[in-house]
């Protein structure tokens, strides 16, 4: 069999196919196809996880490009925005400062095309391995939880308290959790600032909401939670908790952390310093949900006004009791 049907079987996902051919005595892991792609580029274009997997079994160089354009595996995994592949190259050291040929490196070719999820998920990623470092947790199912909440992208209240309500466990907070999460603060306070910032307000809010959840239901959180004029006692409790959680930072003569106290006093009253620093830091981004404010371009819109938008049932759901006034209203004008 020829080279070029070992990357038609890439294209194709044809996992044994190349598997054969990587377990070929000295067959050449980096060798490429005519627009000097390897198999490691080419499998992470067409979003194939359990091909990139194969080369990263066999030791393959995760930033090896030698392509007219410069375009990294991580580039490449980015740009066809799968998380799986670019949570492996990252966990196997890829390079997130690779510029391409147009001087562009990953995170900016995110936010050049307005996929600001994978630019974040980028920004702040850490391998899983690093959650067994400090103190032990109870089993792997709670060390999955812990790490799928600290890594997601879109850390408003309510999309966090949705991430909650679908992993209860998580809510069952002991000492070892409160050691673990102080410590990867700690350690991330000198390697990444930012990083440590968003665990911080992510482990206050899972304490906040778990004694909160102690006496009301998930339905009567989202209630008090729903960012709306017509809600000021969920403004308040929002408030409070950002309060809280800025005073309580244990690091709080890093760059970053002064950075974002020095912006406060541009910041509405109603609007979450933490999201606004660590999260909605560029302009023109795309439509968004007007629950839990995240970014998609498949947002749905009420079918009654068409105003409202929701990136899911669950937060239109949560928004329906604030919602049904003024959707019946622009219903009939």
């Amino acid at each position: 069999m020829s080279n070029q049907d070992y990357f038609d079987a890439i294209s194709n996902g044809d996992c044994e196919k190349v598997e054969y051919f990587l377990n070929t005595p000295f067959f050449d892991i980096n060798c490429v196809n005519n627009n000097n792609f390897t198999g490691l580029q080419l499998a992470c274009y067409h979003g194939q996880n359990e091909i990139v997997n194969l080369f990263i079994d066999k030791n393959a160089n995760v930033n090896f490009c030698i392509d007219k354009h410069q375009y990294s595996p991580l580039c490449l995994g980015a740009l066809s925005r799968n998380f799986g592949i670019v949570d492996i190259l990252l966990t196997n050291g890829a390079n997130v400062q690779h510029t391409t040929s147009l001087k562009k490196n990953a995170l900016d070719l995110m936010s050049l095309i307005g996929y600001f999820n994978m630019a974040h998920y980028i920004l702040y990623h850490f391998p899983k391995s690093v959650l067994s470092w400090f103190g032990s947790l109870n089993n792997v199912k709670e060390l999955d939880s812990i790490y799928e909440i600290f890594m997601i992208t879109n850390i408003s209240f309510i999309n966090i308290i949705k991430k909650i309500e679908a992993m209860p466990d998580i809510l069952e907070i002991n000492e070892n959790r409160i050691n673990l999460q102080y410590e990867l603060v700690k350690y991330f306070s000198t390697k990444n600032e930012k990083l440590s910032i968003k665990l911080h307000y992510i482990s206050g809010i899972i304490y906040e909401i778990s004694n909160i959840r102690k006496t009301i239901s998930f339905k009567q959180i989202y209630k008090r939670f729903k960012n709306s004029t017509n809600s000021a006692y969920g403004c308040t409790i929002k408030n409070y908790i950002i309060e809280k959680l800025l005073r309580s930072f244990a690091f709080q003569h890093i760059d970053e952390f002064k950075l974002m106290m020095a912006i406060r006093n541009e910041v509405d009253n109603n609007q979450n310093i933490f999201v606004r620093y660590l999260y909605n830091v560029y302009p023109n981004r795309t439509p968004s949900c007007h629950v839990c404010d995240e970014d998609g371009i498949d947002l749905y819109k009420c079918s009654k006004c068409h105003k409202g938008q929701y990136c899911s049932k669950i937060c239109q759901k949560i928004d329906w009791n604030l919602h049904k006034a003024k959707c019946c209203l622009l219903e009939k004008n």
